[in-house]
């Protein structure tokens, strides 16, 4: 059999299991609108009880390019987690090193991953593995301290990767 016909083979073998498995992972399944500031811990709460392995939940400002966002990670049976994510995007340019400061000094240690391309040249990242009311009280600072908004402004909790009830 010639060389090419079976890097051709393989390539076809590869591209069939991808759809596969691109087919069957689970889809965006939930999205909550117009939540509070009181209802972080019960979505993030969600995230970790629901979420599959890089499952997420954004929280937004309608209407406004602020965000912050919470994903899952599975590492085994055992090791279950959320972490937050905030990135160094022109956007989040005002606010990023508020965030950092807003983390040291409520005590809480945190991650600068670099990114090697792109507008988000950096990410803040705080592995809360599962203490959801820690996670939660860091987002409400975000939202309060940092982003300035009220108690009662409304929120969207989009949700990707979570299991519906």
């Amino acid at each position: 059999m010639s060389p090419n016909l079976i890097l051709i083979g393989l390539f076809l073998a590869f591209a069939l299991v991808a759809a596969v498995f691109l087919y069957r992972r689970p889809r965006a399944t939930e999205h909550l609108e117009e939540i509070t500031l009181n209802d972080l811990r019960r979505c993030i709460d969600i995230l970790l009880a629901r979420g599959y392995d890089l499952g997420f939940v954004v929280f937004e400002l309608p209407g406004d390019q602020r965000f912050i966002e919470f994903s899952k990670y599975v590492k085994d049976e055992n090791t279950r987690g959320v972490q937050l994510d905030f990135p160094r995007a022109p956007w989040a340019e005002p606010y990023y090193e508020q965030v950092k400061a807003l983390l040291e000094r409520v005590g809480v240690p945190y991650t600068v991953e670099d990114t090697p391309d792109g507008p988000v040249r950096e990410f803040i990242q705080v592995d809360f593995s599962h203490d959801v009311e820690r996670a939660a009280a860091v987002a409400r600072d975000i939202f309060e301290r940092v982003f300035g908004i009220g108690k009662e402004t409304r929120l969207t909790a989009d949700f990707a990767y979570v299991e519906a009830r």
